[in-house]
């Protein structure tokens, strides 16, 4: 069961891994949507559970959930995750914190200029 489950692992990491640009300082493959669609998803919970949160509370929070998951895969390493560079993990954060933070605005901001009027 084990092995069976790391094979799957190994294929989906394997098809995630294909960058689609790849040069000095920039990573951007298959991984940054995941990051993307994450970064989206936690700015619905926060837009649905803590809606009256203040700009930088919830901007430090997400960042430090995010920075928390890249330590959490780092010290996984090899078994879980690929091994990345300090350069990917800068832009898995950067493509999540995006994600984020236009969730963040679209909903966030809605919820205060309904709730003013």
């Amino acid at each position: 069961m084990v092995e069976t489950i790391l094979i799957l692992m190994n294929t989906v990491d394997a098809w995630l891994n294909k960058p689609y640009i790849k040069i000095d300082g920039l990573m951007i493959d298959r991984w940054s949507w995941v990051h993307l669609i994450t970064g989206i998803t936690i700015g619905l919970i926060v837009a649905w559970k803590w809606p009256q949160a203040t700009n930088w509370k919830a901007h430090v929070m997400i960042f430090l959930l995010m920075i928390m998951w890249e330590i959490f895969e780092f010290t996984a390493g090899e078994i879980l995750f690929k091994v990345e560079t300090l350069t990917d993990k800068t832009w898995d954060l950067i493509i999540g914190m995006a994600g984020y933070y236009i969730c963040y605005k679209l909903f966030i901001g809605s919820y205060r200029n309904a709730k003013k009027t």
